[in-house]
């Protein structure tokens, strides 16, 4: 490989150029598109900011860990939506020095082509399924790149003595992931256990043991512990299910037809699955490596279904699958460790990924020039109206599922439920643990001056804005007029103090 390269300046001046490319991808994605979810974790992280608590005063399902660097940004400054992407770019930048620092890469070259290989599938491939925005799932691939690069996989290379401060690191992280979303606990569990060796296990012990420390301080401080076991505990693991089992599996058999249709829900999913078991079986049916047969079918077959946990919500076109999705292009490391004879097919095909690398990262492809032409939102028409019917202190309402809003007005939410969709109305009937809420009181408690109501159908219209959000509207119908045209409504004691912002009843 080193023969691409003839002088290692060139190769240096090369390696130069894209990271110039990726920096300047990195500061496009910052005001690239997002997702809803995005909003809706950063408003939370706004409500924490301003002193509710997760779980009893929010109602929020996902780990109390997401919200972490959310607070922090808000309290250290507020940037609202460029705050937390400067945050996952740096979880980007993270990600990339841990594959360049990884005990499996020994050749700077293959370092420098494998960063750049992983930058550009990362940044161009993995953010059309929002890989930059400010969620949960992204958090969590992140994570999952760094630990596999760092640790899991340089662990189960038996040749490879490992350092002290990936040991920790990497089990640290691994404790971190589950208090994003218990659906990762199968994989931070297995790999815990297959990542073990003699000389090992007592550091690994204690950063895993430090990791759920740091979480259990974190839900102590932003959080309700009867919150944390109602809402993202039992809510995500035997009510939701009930509601979207196809999202939310609740017993074995729903989980292996979602894994499945994850691993064959479409081109990129099968040929995930494919890069998977061919690049493990490679590693692992080398005999040079172990010592017995025996134990590295178990070790293959742990590693995979630890992997393959990753997709069990089942469509690998979304947000959900990134884990998976990081997970898998870690693997080529495994074999990347060693040292492959020279020939003018590799170098060939080397030159080609080069090429395909620069293509991308440099976005001389109009398609990818447009695709990052779409930017995140800098106003709305509901956000300016908010704005000049309330002041800084006073707080509104957007449903169903529009908490951008909230982030654009710069108003905080009228009601815990600060979005409202048919789960919540299950909780509503099934409270555990004098975990409660009730968004019709808070609404005819704090009285916002307007609302926003788009009556959303929620999954193919399978739950009607009438069969759950009817409280939410007799409210709306009693107490306000609805502007003509439009799902917005303005306090009916307010309406002709108003008026000559142009509004019309209907």
């Amino acid at each position: 490989m080193n023969k691409i390269f003839n002088k290692g300046n060139l190769q240096n001046f090369i390696f130069s150029i894209f990271i110039l490319l990726i920096i300047r991808f990195i500061s496009k994605l910052l005001f690239f598109k997002g997702l809803e979810e995005e909003s809706e974790t950063i408003v939370t992280g706004m409500m924490i900011a301003h002193g509710q608590k997760l779980y009893s005063d929010i109602f929020q399902n996902h780990g109390a860990l997401t919200y972490l660097p959310s607070l922090i940004i808000q309290k250290i400054y507020h940037l609202n939506f460029l705050g937390h992407r400067i945050f996952m770019m740096a979880l980007e930048i993270l990600s990339l020095l841990s594959i360049y620092f990884s005990p499996l890469l020994k050749n700077n070259v293959q370092k420098k082509i494998y960063v750049v290989l992983v930058a550009t599938f990362t940044l161009s491939f993995l953010s059309r399924f929002y890989l930059h925005t400010y969620i949960y799932f992204s958090i969590a691939a992140y994570l999952v790149l760094i630990l596999m690069s760092l640790y899991v996989l340089p662990s189960i290379d038996s040749s490879i003595r490992l350092k002290k401060r990936y040991i920790l690191l990497g089990n640290f992280l691994l404790a971190c992931l589950p208090f994003l979303g218990i659906v990762y606990i199968p994989f931070s569990v297995i790999l815990f256990f297959i990542s073990l060796r003699k000389y090992t296990y007592k550091f690994a012990v204690f950063g895993f043991i430090a990791g759920v420390f740091f979480n259990l301080l974190v839900i102590n401080s932003i959080a309700s512990w009867k919150g944390f076991v109602a809402l993202h505990l039992y809510l995500n693991s035997i009510l939701m299910p009930t509601l979207v089992p196809a999202v939310y599996p609740n017993n074995l058999y729903q989980s292996v037809l979602n894994t499945a249709k994850g691993l064959t829900g479409n081109m990129s999913g099968i040929i995930s699955a494919f890069i998977l078991i061919s690049l493990l079986l490679n590693f692992f049916l080398k005999e040079s490596l172990f010592h017995w047969k025996k134990i590295l079918s178990i070790r293959f077959l742990l590693l995979t279904l630890a992997i393959i946990s990753l997709i069990v919500r089942g469509d690998p076109g979304t947000a959900s699958a990134l884990p998976y999705y990081c997970a898998i292009i870690t693997l080529p490391l495994l074999l990347l460790k060693e040292r492959y004879p020279e020939n003018k097919i590799k170098n060939y095909i080397i030159y080609m990924m080069i090429i395909f690398c620069f293509t991308k990262l440099s976005l001389l492809l109009t398609h990818d020039i447009k695709k990052l032409n779409n930017a995140l939102p800098e106003t709305s028409e509901f956000s300016e109206l908010a704005k000049k019917m309330t002041n800084g202190n006073e707080k509104i309402i957007s449903y169903s599922w529009r908490s951008t809003e909230y982030i654009l007005a710069d108003r905080l939410p009228a009601a815990a439920f600060f979005y409202y969709m048919p789960w919540q109305v299950a909780y509503q009937k099934k409270p555990v643990l004098g975990i409660q809420f009730n968004p019709c009181e808070d609404i005819l408690k704090n009285k916002p001056k307007i609302m926003l109501i788009d009556q959303y159908m929620m999954w193919d219209k399978k739950y009607d804005w009438g069969n759950y959000g009817q409280c939410i509207q007799d409210i709306a119908n009693n107490y306000y007029y609805k502007v003509e045209q439009k799902p917005y409504y303005i306090r009916r004691d307010l309406w002709s103090y108003y008026k000559d912002l142009n509004f019309q009843k209907n």
